[in-house]
């Protein structure tokens, strides 16, 4: 059994066998080979499953700045007006302070690593002292798929259209508590057509927004985006993206992946491995 960009493939003999075979597509998870009449010693067949995965994550510490870990290695974050601040790992530089204005962001080239397509979560520890602000902003200057505070308390979402960048209804959940680390999320699943948010230890909001492609395939803004006045004012952490919907344990299991040793409380935590 091999894996090959997030595809299990699996390779089945069949010795000595002579007849037909007319094995059908399975819509979702199964891929097979049609053959007609064979008279082969030797038959091998493709056995196909799409697996979720992280195609980025971006500790946001002082150590390593806007680094991707993941596997996918994309381009470094590139850091305006932001600095190192006290994370909710307890370090004194387990992430980044970002200060309301329009230069204090961090842009995220992307390459194709950060495009998902389909369906998507993102993840993020915040520490919000602000209003209004973006989070994961795709599309620097416009409105690709968007993750928002939009109140001190308010978490958004909007997962916009990929064709013509035609927006979907709003989810938005007012479980967040200012002025204390939150681990937020948001997600979308292709399959079902529903957008979820989550906060801390549970989703907090659903809607149906029906099967659509993702407007992923832009840089990404963290903090301001370009003609908007609002921006975030707070600290961000461990930034997190995976190219599938994730359930409500496999959130949960995500929230210590960017954990180091404190050297604040004096706890081990988890360093990000994927």
């Amino acid at each position: 059994m091999q894996i090959k960009n997030g595809i299990i493939v699996s390779t089945i003999s069949v010795i000595n066998y002579i007849g037909t075979i007319a094995i059908t597509l399975l819509r979702w998870k199964f891929i097979y080979l049609r053959s007609e009449q064979f008279n082969l010693l030797h038959y091998s067949f493709l056995l196909v499953t799409i697996t979720t995965q992280a195609v980025a994550i971006f500790p946001l510490n002082g150590r390593t700045t806007g680094k991707d870990v993941s596997r996918s290695r994309n381009p470094r974050g590139i850091l305006g007006y932001v600095r190192p601040a006290p994370g909710p790992d307890g370090t004194l530089d387990g992430s980044y302070q970002f200060y309301g204005r329009s230069n204090s962001y961090i842009l995220f080239p992307n390459r194709g690593g950060l495009d998902t397509k389909r369906s998507i979560t993102l993840l993020a520890w915040i520490y919000h002292e602000g209003r209004a602000g973006p989070i994961f902003n795709y599309m620097a200057n416009g409105w690709g798929v968007h993750f928002w505070m939009i109140s001190p308390r308010t978490l958004f979402v909007r997962f916009t259209r990929r064709r013509g960048r035609r927006f979907t209804k709003a989810v938005m959940s007012r479980r967040v508590v200012p002025r204390r680390w939150q681990f937020v999320g948001a997600a979308y699943n292709q399959g079902t057509g529903v957008a979820k948010l989550f906060v801390n230890a549970r989703f907090t909001a659903r809607k149906y927004l029906g099967r659509i492609r993702l407007a992923t395939n832009y840089p990404v803004r963290m903090g301001a985006r370009i003609g908007d006045r609002r921006y975030f004012r707070g600290r961000i952490s461990c930034m997190q993206v995976y190219n599938g919907a994730l359930s409500r344990w496999q959130i949960i299991s995500k929230k210590r992946k960017c954990f180091r040793r404190s050297k604040l409380r004096g706890h081990v935590g988890l360093f990000a491995v994927c």
